[in-house]
């Protein structure tokens, strides 16, 4: 577990955008043993740009583009500091390490533990490794595959105002 530097814990994701185009980011969030959970309170980080006003007492102020976009060739660390996201990870993490009998410290190291991240173009990625995702691919039943992980994930995807617009 990250911590800040007042011991307060915070779980982080980083994001590297390697594509040629800018993405935006719709959700982020934890699959822990097939437990899909979206972080609510991320913090983004704040992006500032030099104070054009040379006599001001502030040398930087905040920057007016938009904290979820990520540039190309770009990354972006994303951390939780919210009480709610962390308890529910904490007991997903409690309960997959218990029910495979083994450390919380090792499941965060297994493919049972994989950061989650949709964008606003429809796409998701997850933080499995090529090798372990031809792993999990072969010894996964093609019919249990991808439904737990992703279907969760993908009601969080489409904006909140499209569902309450009849369009």
């Amino acid at each position: 577990m990250i911590t800040d530097g007042a011991g307060t814990p915070a779980l982080g994701i980083l994001i590297r955008n390697q594509s040629l185009f800018s993405i935006r980011i719709s959700a982020v969030g934890f699959n822990i043993d097939g437990e899909v959970i979206q972080l609510e309170d991320v913090c983004y980080p704040l992006k500032l740009k030099r104070n054009p006003d040379q006599y001001s007492n502030r040398p930087n102020i905040p920057d007016d583009s938009d904290p979820n976009e990520i540039k190309s060739g770009t990354y972006l660390i994303l951390k939780t500091y919210g009480q709610s996201s962390l308890n529910l990870i904490k007991r997903a993490l409690l309960a997959a390490s218990t029910k495979h009998n083994i450390s919380m410290e090792d499941l965060v190291l297994s493919n049972k533990a994989v950061a989650l991240v949709a964008l606003e173009s429809g796409r998701q990625f997850d933080s499995l490794s090529l090798k372990k995702r031809l792993w999990k691919s072969v010894s996964e039943p093609l019919v249990t595959r991808g439904k737990k992980s992703w279907s969760r994930l993908r009601q969080f995807i489409t904006p909140k105002e499209s569902a309450s617009n009849p369009h």
